[in-house]
């Protein structure tokens, strides 16, 4: 197939580029270059995507947002925008240009603090930030868009985790490992919050399986990724890291985020049989300890991925130097005028 990725210079992006062109396929795609040392040549904001740049294309998978919650309260009107807005745009455009598969990277932070015990797809959601209620409001229009020749799939993956070449250190796994490394402390914020986790490897090799599955599959629409064994508690997870670095003392703090929920993936592993987590919690650990101890990790976006700096960090340091707008757009002259995508 010939597969468009927005947000193909991201953490998720990186991963999923080069697995699809290991199996064969053309990929193309666009990232504003937010996390990257400046606006290239190819720097391209997914709000300003034309029918043009899809032509062509047999299927779309939508990774460009707002991501995670921390840059969502930024600007939560940008953080809309994009990851609504821009979303219901894209593929309005796909489904014109008859592109059959849209495949959308949401989260199980819908979820929120959740009532149920372990949450499914047909379970109450309860977001508690702007980028939750912007994946949800994403998920639902999408889901008025669907017809018999236009099946898009909202993938509510699991808390991702593992190296990448556009690393990010400021979501739950990759922080904890990398505090350890770099201060000796493992930071928990109230043990007993439950999360769902996965690889970032599996997280990309899931949006294959979506890719080559038959339409009937994916007119269910939504999809919790991840696995039921990958539930745990934070501090399950503190004692995980703490055995990959021993070095490391565990520091309970107070809990500033109160997300809990365990999630279940009956639907998706039942869609997919073939699928299944190649990385465990403890396998992935170990993984992230040698990549933040090895030279690699320092070449990899070294101002973002690496050291104490993380992506909300970053934005606001580009939102100070006067390099992004509010709106989080490069601000002119360093706004790049290129419009074609990578091919």
């Amino acid at each position: 197939m010939k597969i468009f990725i927005t947000g193909d210079l991201g953490y998720l992006g990186r991963v999923l580029h080069a697995l699809l062109r290991a199996e064969g396929h053309e990929v193309g795609g666009l990232d504003a270059g937010l996390f990257e040392p400046g606006p290239g040549p190819y720097s391209r904001d997914v709000r300003d995507i034309t029918g043009g740049e899809l032509a062509g294309f047999d299927a779309v998978v939508h990774l460009a947002a707002v991501c995670n919650d921390a840059c969502g309260e930024l600007s939560t009107s940008a953080t809309h925008a994009i990851n609504h807005g821009a979303t219901v745009r894209l593929a309005t455009l796909a489904r014109n240009l008859g592109i059959g598969r849209f495949v959308l990277a949401s989260s199980c932070s819908v979820y929120g603090d959740s009532p149920a015990r372990e949450a499914d797809e047909t379970c109450p959601v309860t977001p508690l930030t702007a980028y939750a209620a912007s994946k949800l409001r994403a998920e639902r229009a999408l889901s008025q868009l669907a017809t018999n020749g236009f099946w898009p799939v909202s993938l509510r993956f699991a808390t991702l985790f593992g190296p990448s070449t556009s690393f990010r250190s400021d979501i739950l796994l990759n922080r904890m490992v990398g505090t350890a490394i770099r201060s000796g402390v493992i930071h928990v914020n109230n043990a007993a919050i439950r999360r769902p986790v996965l690889h970032i490897e599996d997280a990309a090799r899931a949006i294959l399986h979506v890719l080559n599955a038959p339409p009937p599959l994916l007119r269910v629409g939504v999809f919790n990724v991840g696995d039921t064994k990958l539930n745990h508690q934070l501090g399950e997870f503190a004692d995980v890291v703490q055995q990959a670095v021993p070095t490391a003392v565990i520091r309970h703090e107070p809990a500033t985020d109160h997300r809990s929920y365990t999630v279940r993936f009956d639907r998706f592993q039942n869609a997919f049989p073939t699928w299944s987590p190649q990385h465990s919690v403890e396998t992935g650990t170990a993984e992230l300890a040698h990549y933040y101890r090895s030279d690699t990790a320092s070449t990899h976006t070294p101002t973002v991925g690496w050291g104490p700096t993380d992506r909300r960090a970053h934005l606001l340091s580009l939102t100070s130097a006067g390099r992004i707008g509010p709106d989080l757009r490069w601000r002119p002259p360093t706004a790049s005028t290129r419009q074609a995508p990578r091919i």
